[in-house]
């Protein structure tokens, strides 16, 4: 079984997020990427060390810090079941 178990940095949530991060990088001024950057390192440490709790405490803030300043992705791609209401 423990051959199954894919690596964190894989999982859907966690690539999405890596790619959000990526693509918004070339778009902050400086002072804001240097703050990414260092968001960014803990979230990658916490994958590689494969600690869950770890993993969803720097995801939380990561995702937080995205939000906050992408708003082509922002609020709709964090919550898509609310897009249906009418």
């Amino acid at each position: 079984m423990a051959e199954l178990k894919t690596h964190p940095r894989e999982e859907s949530l966690n690539r999405f997020l890596l790619k959000r991060s990526e693509r918004l990088y070339s778009e902050l001024p400086l002072i804001e990427r240097e703050h990414l950057d260092i968001i960014l390192r803990g979230f990658e440490e916490a994958l590689e060390i494969q600690n869950d709790e770890l993993i969803a405490r720097h995801r939380s803030v990561l995702q937080e810090y995205v939000d906050r300043f992408d708003f082509q992705d922002g609020e709709d791609d964090s919550q898509p079941e609310q897009s249906d209401e009418w």
